[in-house]
């Protein structure tokens, strides 16, 4: 038995009129979040080949109708020590920030630090609008405008999430995602039938020892 089950066992007795639902849809908790302009922020987990594809499906869908702008950082160790590069990021995620749109946003570990209090949602409200203290270089700070609407969301892989630091995962709703809920009940059944039958043609193509 989960720690989670024990947990539910024990909100049911006291909240006996309470369905507790055992699966938990992903997308949709995503998709809500997106929409909600009171929630937090997203951290996605993922296998990085599956992010891209399920966040374009979610974001064409019809409910959640916002355009999107994508940033991968650079894998090269000189732009990643390099201030320049970070500056270049930041101006780019500070144009994003003024405008309704979801901005996706991975492998920028070096930028992250600079867009915390954006993170936090800890905005400094001016005439009823917020802006996000946005640190720039190793002393100076800015300003910045962000949109009601707007949305940040923070893919990391699950090979390296043991490796981010917890303050800044703090920061985030997260979530994990996967190929699986993408499936509904009879294609999972069919992928499933289908492995079967090809672990089962592997076998008996297997030469003898």
């Amino acid at each position: 038995i989960t720690s989670l089950e024990i947990v539910k066992k024990i909100f049911k007795k006291k909240y006996e009129n309470c369905i507790v639902v055992k699966k938990y849809d992903v997308l949709k908790a995503i998709k809500d979040n997106i929409s909600d302009k009171e929630s937090r922020y997203l951290l996605l987990i993922s296998k990085s080949s599956v992010s891209n594809y399920l966040l374009n499906t979610i974001l064409s869908d019809k409910t959640v109708n916002k355009d999107s702008s994508f940033y991968i950082g650079s894998r090269f160790v000189k732009d990643q020590k390099n201030e320049e590069y970070t500056l270049k990021i930041l101006n780019k995620v500070q144009l994003q920030m003024e405008q309704n749109k979801v901005l996706l946003l991975t492998d920028l570990e070096p930028v992250y630090p600079a867009l915390y209090d954006l993170f936090n949602q800890n905005f400094t409200v001016v005439s009823e609008k917020n802006y996000a203290r946005i640190a720039i270089g190793s002393s100076n700070n800015t300003f910045s405008l962000v949109n009601d609407d707007f949305k940040c969301i923070v893919l990391v892989d699950q090979n390296v999430i043991d490796s981010e630091e917890p303050p800044f995962l703090n920061r985030f709703e997260k979530h994990v995602i996967s190929f699986e809920y993408l499936l509904t009940v009879e294609m999972s059944k069919a992928a499933d039938e289908i492995y079967k039958m090809i672990h089962d043609l592997v076998k008996i193509n297997l030469p003898d020892e």
